[in-house]
């Protein structure tokens, strides 16, 4: 990590029932994991522990399968935790390539939805 100083360094804090206390200290812009999981800290303790920039907000297991409603709210959600700054919304780790176009249209849509005041 100290060897991309300079760079945007994305850490990923992998699984469920993570330490965040072990890696703040890393040396890194961006902290992201998987805050739907079990046990991990929602975005507002995550925001609570570091002034870094948060990464996270939509729940991966199975995304494929969700209505546009609620990946708006959980996107509602996510972004009222995280507040204005310092936030990139994205599942928590890997979205499946199947994700219908549909969901990844309503993720953009809730987003400059949500940016415009709506």
């Amino acid at each position: 990590l100290e060897a991309m100083q300079g760079t945007v360094r994305i850490l990923h804090v992998h699984g469920t029932h993570v330490d965040m206390r072990r890696v703040l200290d890393y040396p890194c812009e961006v902290i992201s994991v998987s805050d739907r999981l079990p046990g991990n800290p929602s975005l507002a303790e995550l925001r609570a522990m570091t002034g870094k920039c948060i990464m996270g907000g939509i729940n991966e297991a199975r995304l494929h399968e969700r209505s546009n409603a609620e990946l708006r709210a959980e996107i509602r959600d996510a972004m009222r935790q995280a507040g204005p700054r310092g936030f990139i919304l994205s599942p928590g780790c890997n979205a499946l390539p199947a994700t219908p176009q549909r969901l990844l249209q309503c993720i953009r849509e809730t987003c400059h939805a949500v940016a415009d005041g709506g």
